[in-house]
């Protein structure tokens, strides 16, 4: 039986999380007021203990169902868990055994019959949307599942057709966007529209994400003759030409209006000295 993060859903996950197929950073109460914590830092070397904790939940955050620490090897034990994040096998041993003593509860043994064998067992909370998707590496096509069903998203497409650097972020939100063919069409529809706008044309591209998360990909650039071929104008071969004859910059005014103040002075110190002599 592996070990399981009790309440790892509510714990641990939010909105945006469970949009992602991994995750780099967990999230943390500051909450210090809980009777489980109470009891596991009051202990001897409860900071220690807790440490491992935190140890344990990264591991746990990396396993292919989020919170059961059991990969495609098998169930981990406190030496697979110390060898994956680097820590002492007895330290690792001894914070599991505290932490599922009943009064602290937060791990626990879970037999293989009770976790969820497939994305269509993971039960969802009222309104989520099923946002699993399985990642090809090799091939940056995935699929994302909707209430349509399995839909192939381009995202090869997309990675070369967008202007600027995708990330593997963007990925995941164009996955999250994305979820019929319908979608699919409108944002490379509208891509292309907004690959001929003047803003874009001179660089002033959003990144991806904000594109995307915004929603810009579900409606046509509002800039006026955005679309088409742009409009040029005949290049000046010499822009002073159509500046007045006695136009000055700025800083060649205050060069001269300086120069003058100090041929002044020098002239009158010239004086001075003439007349001492």
């Amino acid at each position: 039986m592996p070990w399981v993060i009790a309440d790892w859903d509510k714990h641990f996950e939010y909105a945006d999380s469970r949009k992602l197929v991994q995750l780099h950073w967990l999230r943390f109460r500051t909450r210090h007021d809980g009777q489980g914590f109470q009891r596991l830092i009051r202990k001897p070397n409860g900071v220690e203990l807790f440490g491992a904790f935190i140890l344990i939940a990264q591991v746990a955050s990396k396993m292919e169902k989020r919170g059961v620490l059991a990969n495609e090897h098998g169930d981990l034990d406190a030496e697979d868990i110390g060898i994956m994040c680097g820590a002492p096998t007895e330290i690792i041993d001894r914070a599991l055994k505290v932490l599922s003593e009943p009064k602290i509860g937060w791990v626990f043994w879970r037999s293989p019959d009770e976790v969820p064998k497939s994305p269509d067992e993971v039960p969802k909370s009222p309104g989520f949307k099923n946002t699993y998707k399985q990642t090809n590496r090799q091939n940056r096509t995935q699929q994302a599942v909707g209430e349509t069903g399995r839909f192939e998203v381009d995202c090869e497409r997309f990675v070369a057709e967008y202007p600027n650097t995708v990330s593997d972020w963007d990925i995941q939100i164009l996955l999250s966007e994305v979820r019929a063919q319908a979608d699919q069409d409108l944002l490379f529809r509208n891509l292309e529209l907004y690959r001929t706008t003047d803003q874009w044309q001179r660089g002033f591209v959003p990144a991806a994400e904000n594109w995307l998360k915004k929603g810009f990909w579900k409606k046509a650039p509002k800039e006026p003759g955005a679309v088409g071929a742009r409009v040029t104008e005949t290049p000046i071969s010499d822009p002073r030409s159509i500046l007045p004859p006695d136009h000055k910059p700025a800083s060649q005014e205050v060069a001269e209006a300086l120069s003058a103040q100090w041929r002044e002075r020098m002239a009158a110190k010239r004086q001075r000295e003439a007349e001492r002599n």
